[in-house]
């Protein structure tokens, strides 16, 4: 019944009306979405994200706040992730991660045409924060909010 629902509303999200999309949503933006239902378990989903968590679904934890549905639960979910959000040591593999993600970006300009590499530019504003969570705050959440 909770698949269905989820799909229902996915759908109902992406339609596209006269005055464009209501939400653009992905299905396949969800713990382990090969094999997993459309709607997982909170346990199941703490799960998975404790043991094969990618390092961009950590980077999207970062700022996630409940704000529909059950906003308690939704709240003791996000706690519930904090180890696997906020890690205890410092991690070198996401670290050289972040590194190889910047070199890429690096090559992007170079290759880029003069008018493209402005772009190209400002899209390189977005590592500050990442590397500011994942190299400061990978011990401890942030303030506020």
């Amino acid at each position: 019944r909770a698949v269905a629902a989820a799909k229902m509303i996915v759908r109902l999200l992406n339609e596209q009306t006269a005055d464009g999309y209501v939400f653009r949503t992905d299905l396949r933006l969800r713990p382990d979405p090969g094999v997993s239902a459309a709607a997982v378990s909170v346990n199941a989903a703490e799960a998975y994200y404790q043991s094969f968590g990618q390092n961009w679904e950590r980077a999207a934890f970062i700022k996630a706040r409940s704000c529909a549905g059950d906003i308690a639960l939704g709240a003791e979910f996000i706690g519930r992730l904090r180890p696997f959000i906020w890690r205890k040591y410092l991690d070198f593999a996401l670290t050289e991660h972040e590194r190889q993600g910047d070199a890429a970006v690096g090559q992007r300009l170079a290759r880029a045409s003069h008018q493209r590499a402005h772009a190209h530019a400002l899209w390189t504003v977005a590592p500050c924060p990442r590397h500011a969570s994942c190299l400061l705050g990978q011990s401890r959440p942030p303030r506020g909010g």
